[in-house]
């Protein structure tokens, strides 16, 4: 069974990240320091798996809530040498979280967001698996919990993903109820097409986003490319949203994998809002 509890650390780590940024500019946090430094006023919840997530403006009855998802960090230290742990030193999925002032969830994964993966974790979860069924399931239990918790239950659903987040949201949509919106930003949305590209080997046991069933109409699908990234470049994103034909492709400008989004995310959150509403 699932649990939900705040955690009596963050005001701890929350601590160690100002003292970090006033005594030790630039200094190296570990990733749930580092999430407390990024997310200062969210609230941390601490699931069954473990499993780590973050909220921000969460109130009941809240009629809209956006879940983020954070990209793949570093599975591989380099070819064929997996990760001892595979967080993300960006974090960009969170940093867009702190600038959307809706009710959000931020989602880590099983095996991310703490500073020692548990030895239940091994690196297929970050490697083969990074995209798994019982990763999906794992996930969708988890923000069940927190929507239940939060008494969430009414509220429509925006899955916002960045990079292997974006994979994360269109799956997780498949069996997801309440499911509004999708917008992916740098998404793997296909990742066959992905690993062939770079030479990497195939994720053979994960799900590939662009082999499920298409969603229903009524769920908005906005997939965003950074005109600039050598690492999901902008050209196999737009083929993958193509094969949907409800779904809409935006190159953005002066864009990388894991920068340039912080620009764009206040625009795009508008147009989201604005679209919704006329729905």
């Amino acid at each position: 069974m699932y649990y939900l509890r705040n955690s009596n650390r963050h005001v701890l780590f929350r601590a160690l990240g100002l003292l970090c940024s006033a005594l030790l500019t630039g200094c190296a946090l570990p990733v749930e320091q580092r999430s407390v430094q990024i997310c200062a006023d969210c609230t941390a919840h601490w699931l069954e798996g473990p499993l780590l997530a973050y909220s921000r403006n969460l109130t009941p009855a809240a009629p809209v809530v956006h879940i983020y998802f954070e990209g793949d960090g570093q599975p591989f230290l380099r070819p064929g040498i997996a990760a001892a742990n595979p967080n993300s030193s960006q974090l960009l999925a969170l940093q867009l979280m702190q600038q959307d002032p809706a009710p959000s969830i931020y989602l880590n994964r099983p095996c991310y967001g703490v500073n020692t993966p548990p030895l239940t974790c091994t690196p297929a979860n970050w490697t083969t698996q990074r995209y798994s069924t019982a990763t999906i399931q794992q996930l969708q239990r988890a923000l069940h919990t927190i929507i239940e918790q939060q008494q969430l239950t009414a509220a429509q659903l925006v899955f916002i993903g960045h990079s292997g987040g974006g994979a994360i949201a269109v799956l997780m949509a498949q069996k997801t109820q309440n499911v509004a919106a999708i917008i992916t930003l740098a998404g793997n949305l296909d990742t066959d097409a992905w690993a062939q590209l770079h030479g990497y080997t195939p994720l053979v046991n994960s799900l590939n986003p662009a082999q499920q069933p298409q969603l229903p109409a009524n769920i908005l699908r906005w997939h965003f490319a950074g005109a600039d990234d050598a690492n999901i470049p902008a050209n196999l994103i737009k083929s993958a949203a193509q094969s949907d034909t409800q779904a809409v492709f935006k190159a953005l400008p002066n864009t990388h994998h894991n920068t340039g989004w912080q620009t764009h995310w206040p625009a795009i959150l508008a147009d989201l809002r604005r679209t919704l509403s006329e729905k």
